[in-house]
């Protein structure tokens, strides 16, 4: 069977700054049809000042179809994986170690419903933070389109 494949690939061009844990775009969407099917893999860096934490959420449109979602924090302070397999979106967040830097990566796979739409991965602290989380320039999504 032949298939046509659209790729994607987009990356923050700038710091993005979390100051609580209210979650936010930071660019990394990809835009998605009715009845569409995509595969995306999402990197990326961040900073922790102290023990705010770190969190996300894959936004999909209502009515989806399918969604099977791994996300997974390597915590390279204090040297663990954290990480949840999802089948239905949700917030994923922990405190991990404390100030340095990480990185997140999230990998899956959306067959979309009636509504057009848009999948958004958001992010924000994990709990609200004086000393605030940063994702840094680069994170970046790769996305197939079928």
């Amino acid at each position: 069977m032949d298939g046509i494949t659209i790729r994607n690939f987009t990356k923050v061009p700038a710091d993005v700054v979390l100051i609580d844990d209210t979650l936010i775009s930071v660019g990394l969407v990809s835009n998605i049809a009715k009845n569409q099917a995509q595969n995306f893999r999402a990197w990326i860096p961040f900073t922790l000042g102290a023990t705010g934490g770190f969190q996300l959420q894959v936004i999909v449109p209502a009515a989806g179809v399918k969604y099977a979602v791994t996300i997974n924090f390597y915590d390279t302070v204090g040297g663990v994986l954290l990480y949840d397999a999802q089948t239905s979106s949700a917030p994923f967040g922990d405190v991990l170690t404390g100030a340095g830097t990480y990185w997140a990566e999230v990998t899956g796979y959306v067959r979309n419903g009636v509504n057009a739409g848009i999948i958004d991965i958001q992010v924000a602290q994990n709990t609200t933070d004086v000393l605030t989380a940063t994702v840094l320039e680069g994170a970046s999504i790769d996305v197939c389109k079928s």
